[in-house]
């Protein structure tokens, strides 16, 4: 009895059309750099991204991730708020200011969801706010909307 629902979980499992909208390559090379104090945090997304054929690079603090945008030149970054040293704010802030990085769009990240989080965000130039804890689908959303919104399909 138990056998045709086991075989309809292993249907659903290799159904390659579970995606409902077709995800964007991108194009080779295209760099994300992810921000993080949190190094599980950093691995997630850096998974998420090389599966989606992605070039991803790491940094644990702000003062380093200013470093590698102005040396890498990434197309995204997703930035962190809350990390010791310099946080979130003061990077994106003087990465908006640097003539290599000004144009570079920033994604912020906090576990803090309140409203004033996301006004900040706006204020600093960032592009866009994603929660903590988030999902796949939120990190491919941003990403997509930022790299490919001007992009004809």
């Amino acid at each position: 009895m138990k056998l045709p629902r086991i075989l309809s979980f292993f249907q659903r499992r290799q159904n390659k059309n579970r995606r409902r909208n077709t995800r964007t390559m991108p194009l080779p090379g295209t760099r994300i750099l992810v921000v993080d104090d949190s190094q599980t945090v950093r691995t997630v997304i850096k998974r998420m991204l090389l599966q989606a054929g992605f070039v991803v690079l790491e940094a644990g603090g702000g003062a380093v991730a200013i470093e590698m945008a102005r040396k890498h030149r990434p197309s995204l970054i997703f930035m962190d708020i809350v990390m010791p040293g310099m946080n979130g704010f003061i990077a994106t802030r003087k990465l908006s200011k640097l003539p290599e990085t000004r144009l570079t769009p920033v994604v912020i990240m906090s576990g803090d969801k309140d409203a004033s989080e996301k006004y900040w965000v706006e204020g600093l130039g960032a592009s866009a706010f994603i929660p903590k804890p988030f999902t796949r689908a939120d990190v491919f959303m941003r990403v997509e909307e930022i790299l490919y919104k001007n992009e004809i399909r």
